[in-house]
């Protein structure tokens, strides 16, 4: 089991590992009021029978038994030790608070209990990083929603539709193989422990993540200033815990058929999708410049300024080959990297609308250079995955990293125990001012969580997640309805996402409502959407999208 010791538990067996890097980021993330902490909110049709208490938590139970970091608890030592223990016993039992049921009178209620979670105080702790809240429909007997929350120190996309996939089939079914616990132990190691060159020798692997390093530093040195959606910013903003809001747009599935069909035809994914968030990003800046709310410094500012996204990417088929075959393509662990993506200044950025006017899709960015600059960002995101260094790239950024949160969330658990703000100011910094810091300003994050980012080939979530229980069941008794991810965004973030499910399209956005308004990021959406209808529907809607607010 490689990193895995076996010890001597109070009941029995137990086993422990260190945390890997990339875990010991998200822990130090999580310990900062629950930050990334993910939850998943799957609405279910079921017979009455399956979803009775007992049922639920054998399945439970079941799921802990394939997926055993779901029973692990956390030691922390120092900021730089941190072990995982997972107990056989754990795995059997339900452990107090783990599984809770309640009811609502309908979906809308459902979504406003799973928007109280996120916003509220941390239901996870270090000896329990997974929790399963039912919640049973007081108008629909068959209908129950599932509230899944789980630390992301333990799994990332794949993991999280792999932990509903054991779920839902071990609800379905009386008994499912689970697998001995030291095989599963073995697919639940940290990607450090399975790094794709672990074969080859110490001195080769030494070179590996020394030119790693080398790399980072002069890949992130041409990642300077930048800018996003206007924003309050102050001193005392990251160490503000965020308000997690959520908003999200769909298509319909003739209009998703054609948007799909559209980026084939160019050879482009939709997660290339990104310069429809630029130019939707862009019009959103005319607008408020027409209207007097950006100043011409700032607009000047903003004409200039790279375009730069990032976001994760699913790290688990760079790893070992061995590893990834036998499972770990499909296991709740966390392996995933980051990519970071530069385009140039905004299109049509010379000229802030004509006699008022907002200028259209088309006068912004023809059809022609959208998909050059498609292409553009197709060719960075496969430069950085053929590059034969990109993990230990990835790699090398982590130890900064962890330093950097580690120290942190010191200072805010420091904050909380003084109940004071030691002189953080509120003061707001400029955009040009915040382009200026130590880091460079991410236009904002983006991922087609449960698609593109875990299965290159596919946005449609039903190609990983079966929607009937048991799978090709002539008489299925759980059927899966809707399914959404919320996160407990970070300090400023603002997060774009993409899926299909039901041949429907959506979209979605995950930020912090402390330093967005609503109001600005819905109509950024909404633009997108616009975006989306002009560039790969070939549907002209209007005057080409939103009409100027002025």
């Amino acid at each position: 089991m490689d990193n895995w010791k076996l010890i001597r538990g109070p009941a029995g067996r137990a086993y422990r590992r260190a945390l890997g890097q990339m875990e010991q980021c998200f822990y130090w993330d999580g310990q900062f009021a629950g930050t990334a902490d993910t939850l998943q909110h799957i609405i279910l049709r079921v017979d009455p029978a399956t979803s009775n208490l007992e049922n639920i938590s054998r399945a439970w139970c079941v799921t802990k038994q394939r997926h055993p970091l779901l029973a692990a608890r956390i030691e922390e030592h120092t900021y730089q030790e941190q072990d995982f223990v997972v107990e056989e016993q754990r795995l059997s039992s339900s452990l107090p608070g783990e599984i809770s049921f309640d009811s609502v009178s309908s979906t809308d209620e459902a979504h406003e209990y799973a928007d109280r979670i996120i916003n509220g105080p941390r239901q996870i702790t270090n000896d329990t990083l997974a929790r399963l809240q039912v919640l049973r429909r007081t108008d629909d007997a068959r209908a129950v929603h599932l509230l899944i929350q789980v630390a992301h120190l333990i799994t990332d996309g794949m993991g999280n539709l792999a932990l509903l996939r054991t779920l839902l089939e071990a609800l379905s079914k009386p008994d499912i193989d689970v697998g001995s616990l030291e095989d599963r132990l073995w697919l639940a190691r940290s990607s450090d422990a399975v790094k794709a060159d672990k074969s080859q020798s110490v001195a080769k692997q030494r070179w590996h993540r020394i030119m790693g390093i080398v790399l980072v530093e002069l890949r992130m040195a041409k990642h300077t200033g930048g800018h996003t959606l206007p924003r309050k910013v102050s001193a005392a903003t990251p160490l503000t815990p965020a308000r997690s809001r959520y908003l999200h747009t769909t298509f319909t599935p003739s209009e998703s058929k054609k948007i799909i069909q559209s980026c084939r035809e160019q050879r482009v994914t939709f997660g290339k999708r990104l310069p429809c968030s630029r130019a939707a990003m862009t019009r959103v800046l005319h607008r408020l410049y027409l209207a007097r709310q950006i100043s011409p410094e700032e607009w000047f500012f903003r004409q200039r300024e790279p375009f730069m996204p990032g976001g994760p990417l699913n790290q688990r088929p760079f790893l070992d080959p061995e590893w990834y075959s036998c499972g770990g393509a499909s296991t709740v662990n966390l392996a995933i990297s980051f990519f970071y993506n530069r385009l140039p200044a905004i299109p049509g950025g010379t000229r802030p609308g004509v006699e008022g006017q907002v200028p259209s899709h088309n006068q912004l960015l023809s059809r022609a250079r959208f998909f050059y600059r498609a292409r553009i960002m197709k060719a960075q995101a496969n430069a950085f995955l053929r590059h034969p260094r990109h993990v230990d790239i990835h790699f090398a950024r982590m130890p900064k990293r962890i330093e950097s949160v580690a120290a942190h969330v010191e200072k805010w658990r420091a904050l909380q125990r003084s109940d004071t703000s030691i002189g953080l100011s509120t003061q707001p910094i400029s955009a040009t001012e915040q382009a200026k810091g130590p880091n460079f300003v991410m236009a904002f994050g983006g991922s087609s969580m449960g698609s593109v980012s875990i299965s290159p080939n596919s946005l449609a979530l039903e190609s990983l997640l079966p929607l009937a229980y048991p799978p090709k069941s002539p008489q299925p008794t759980i059927e899966v309805m809707a399914s959404h991810t919320r996160l407990r965004t970070r300090p400023m973030e603002l997060y774009l996402g993409a899926a299909t499910f039901r041949g429907e399209l959506n979209l979605y956005v995950h930020y912090d409502g402390n330093v967005y308004e609503d109001a600005l990021v819905r109509e950024w959406l909404d633009e997108i959407r616009s975006a989306v209808r002009w560039y790969l529907d070939g549907v002209d809607h209007g005057q080409d999208g939103i009409m100027a607010k002025l």
